[in-house]
């Protein structure tokens, strides 16, 4: 929460708006190394790495949909506050799951 609370200012949507594909990148190819794939994005190789011991497959496949997900509700203007408590929300359900 209290690394989300940065992008809490409308300032910091276009920020939030372009952290979706990087982390969406992130994700996926934990998931890939997860399913015995291999990373496509080398620069966050060690990330993915680690996800992947940590995460199952569905964890991680909810986490690349949360990333979408964030992507469609900023592109809707949704409130900068509210936005940031449902991706809190949703991140710590897709990892409790």
């Amino acid at each position: 929460m209290k690394a989300l609370a940065e992008f809490e200012s409308a300032g910091a949507k276009k920020l939030l708006y372009h952290t979706c594909d990087p982390l969406k990148a992130v994700f996926r190819d934990a998931l890939a190394l997860r399913c015995g794939g291999e990373v496509g994005v080398k620069i966050n190789q060690k990330t993915a790495e680690k996800l992947a011991e940590h995460f199952t497959k569905k964890q991680l496949f909810l986490l690349v949909e949360i990333c979408d997900e964030l992507r469609q509700r900023l592109e809707r203007n949704m409130n900068q506050k509210l936005l940031i408590t449902w991706l809190c929300l949703a991140l710590r359900s897709a990892v409790e799951y």
